[in-house]
């Protein structure tokens, strides 16, 4: 099998071009967070926290302007809740990032691409790609795949 970076996994699959999409991480588990910040870097995403609470990602979320977000909803101290009910009132694409079982994810959320983690890079930038395609968002510029139409 060959290994290859994020990037050029995007461009071998004809997908989504992330190249500057701005990404906000939403996890509180150290090596999980840095671990999927260097993925969405590697692949040019411009990484947006990481927030280890729904109250910093909330924060965040007034101050840049986002393109889409992973969302883990099993955060210390509180859930991801919030953080997902706001994307979505704002139109803004994102991925349920979780451990727990389907089931486990509130049914006014599954209609997010969920990942389970851990996962390989290619199956989260699979999620990525598919959240900022989804049907509410064809036909924007951010899901042109690499090298245009």
């Amino acid at each position: 099998m060959e290994t290859m970076s994020p990037a050029r996994y995007a461009e071998k699959r004809g997908r989504a071009s992330f190249t500057g999409c701005r990404v906000l991480v939403v996890e509180d588990e150290v090596l999980l967070a840095l671990d999927v910040q260097l993925i969405l870097a590697q692949a040019g995403c411009i990484v947006v926290g990481p927030c280890a609470s729904a109250d910093q990602a909330l924060t965040l979320m007034d101050r840049v302007k986002l393109d889409c977000a992973v969302v883990d909803l099993t955060l210390r101290g509180g859930t991801g809740h919030s953080v997902a009910d706001i994307l979505s009132a704002r139109h803004i694409p994102f991925i349920i990032w979780t451990g727990r079982l389907p089931q486990a994810v509130p049914e006014a959320l599954r209609r997010s691409p969920i990942e389970y983690k851990p996962c390989a890079p290619e199956r989260l930038l699979d999620r990525l790609a598919e959240a900022l395609c989804s049907a509410a968002f064809v036909g924007s510029a951010r899901c042109a795949p690499v090298g245009g139409w």
